[in-house]
C-alpha cells in the first residue's frame, strides 16, 4: 500500500506544476489548468503564488512563535499574496496599494490567529488535490490519484 504524500511533497508537486504555467506549458493539476487562462489573460505575476506556497511550507513547520515579530513574520506571507493577486485581477496593483493591502491582510491574519483552534487534521495528509468523485480520472498519478 503506498504511503500518503506529505504536505511538503504535495507542495513540491504543486510548485513544479505552477511553474509550468509561467513557462508556457500546460499544468497537470485540475485547479492549475483552470487558473492558467486567468494568469495569462490578466498577466498575473508569479511572485504572489510562490509566496503562498512558501507560506504553506512554513505553516507546516512552525506552530509556536515566541515574539510578536515572529508572529507577524508568520502572518505576513499567509494573506498578503492573495490580497495582492486581488489587486492585480482588478488592475489596481501599484506599490502604495499593495503596501496598504499587505497591512490590512496582516492585521486580519493576526486577528484570525488569536481565535483559531488547534488543527484537527494530521499534517501528513495530502490535501492538495480536489476530493471529487472523478478526481482519479482527471488527476495524474503524481497527484496521488488512485
Amino acid at each position: 500500500m503506498p504511503q500518503p504524500a506529505t504536505g511538503s511533497s504535495c507542495l513540491d508537486l504543486f510548485e513544479a506544476d505552477l511553474t509550468t504555467i509561467f513557462d508556457g506549458d500546460e499544468p497537470e493539476h485540475p485547479v492549475l489548468r483552470r487558473l492558467e487562462p486567468t494568469v495569462h489573460e490578466l498577466r498575473l505575476p508569479r511572485s504572489p503564488f510562490q509566496r503562498l506556497i512558501e507560506a504553506n511550507r512554513r505553516d507546516q513547520e512552525s506552530v509556536a512563535y515566541k515574539t510578536y515579530d515572529e508572529l507577524v513574520a508568520y502572518c505576513d506571507p499567509l494573506r498578503e499574496p492573495g490580497c495582492e493577486l486581488v489587486l492585480h485581477v482588478f488592475g489596481a496593483a501599484d506599490r502604495d496599494r499593495i503596501a496598504l493591502s499587505d497591512s490590512i491582510c496582516t492585521a486580519l491574519q493576526l486577528a484570525s490567529t488569536g481565535r483559531t483552534s488547534p488543527r484537527t487534521t494530521p499534517r501528513d495528509v495530502c490535501t492538495c488535490r480536489p476530493k471529487t468523485s472523478n478526481a482519479s480520472a482527471s488527476a495524474p498519478k503524481s497527484w496521488g490519484a488512485a
